[in-house]
């Protein structure tokens, strides 16, 4: 009986490929997965609306996150009850990128003159201001939005 001839080297490369390559090509993929999944995860997200000026007379604020022109959030607070605070902090989960957020607010009479925005007026005379801000998202933290220009002086 003769010995085996030895196997020629690309042989041998090409079994290793054969053995290793797809099983290397199974891990990046799912390296690729989880790395999508992970990233486009929700991150906690800290909104402060600073009203400024913009608060005086102020009976409700509604904010609508749009993102690539859909919309993804809502959210309405009620001042009927009790005065707007400069700051409203408001914590909701948001997806990494960029939103405009459109912000409706209503006024029980004229809204402060230096508040730049869409005006309307509602039934019953209350006015309603509508605002578009722009909002980047990048992982988890505070964002802050102003609604109106600071006070000069």
């Amino acid at each position: 009986m003769e010995a085996p001839a030895p196997q020629p080297r690309l042989d041998r490369w090409h079994d290793i490929a054969r053995k290793v390559l797809p099983r290397a090509v199974l891990f990046v993929g799912i390296a690729l997965v989880l790395l999508h999944t992970f990233r486009a995860r929700p991150s906690a997200v800290e909104v402060a609306y600073d009203y400024g000026a913009a608060r005086r007379g102020l009976v409700t604020a509604r904010m609508v996150y749009r993102k690539a022109g859909e919309v993804y959030y809502q959210a309405k607070f009620d001042y009927r009850q009790q005065p707007a605070a400069a700051i409203q902090n408001h914590s909701l989960k948001l997806i990494d990128g960029d939103y405009q957020v459109e912000v409706s607010l209503t006024y029980a009479g004229d809204p402060p003159a230096g508040l730049r925005g869409q005006r309307t007026r509602a039934a019953g005379g209350a006015s309603v201001v509508t605002l578009e801000r722009p909002l980047v998202v990048h992982g988890a933290g505070e964002l802050r939005v102003y609604l109106a220009p600071p006070r000069e002086g």
